[in-house]
């Protein structure tokens, strides 16, 4: 028997603000399998649990490690998720807040605010791209 069920891409949205949770759910919950979290203990016990197609990551989290500090563990610790696209989406708008981000592993910076369909659009030539990336090898 053969199932016609696609299997949605998975989308780890980290973010400490309630209301853009909410928000992102809505946003990207149509499309993608979403799940939410606010803090590193959430995020590790998620990445053991769960293979994410992509991370929107924010910079200021609760807890004692930031957004970057994140990324970096993603990139150095998890070899599952060390090729995940990560999107960081903050309002830390400095260009070194954005060098951080990258260097740490980010594949893409966004400051806040940044309108949905901007947003939406990186999304999906995001996962686009790593899908390529994961054909050719």
């Amino acid at each position: 028997m053969q199932q016609n069920q696609t299997i949605r891409p998975k989308i780890l949205v980290v973010e400490d603000d309630l209301t853009s949770q909410e928000l992102f759910k809505l946003l990207f919950g149509k499309n993608y399998d979403v799940s939410v979290c606010d803090e590193e203990n959430a995020f590790v016990a998620i990445l053991e649990r769960t293979k994410i197609d992509l991370v929107l990551m924010d910079i200021s989290l609760h807890g004692k490690k930031s957004g970057i500090d994140l990324i970096r563990y993603l990139r150095e610790n998890n070899l599952q998720h060390k090729h995940t696209p990560v999107v960081c989406y903050s309002a830390h708008v400095f260009s070194q807040d954005k060098i951080n981000a990258l260097t740490a592993g980010a594949d893409i910076f966004l400051p806040k605010p940044v309108s949905n369909e901007i947003l939406v659009e990186t999304i999906e030539s995001a996962l686009h791209d790593a899908n390529k990336a994961e054909e050719l090898d």
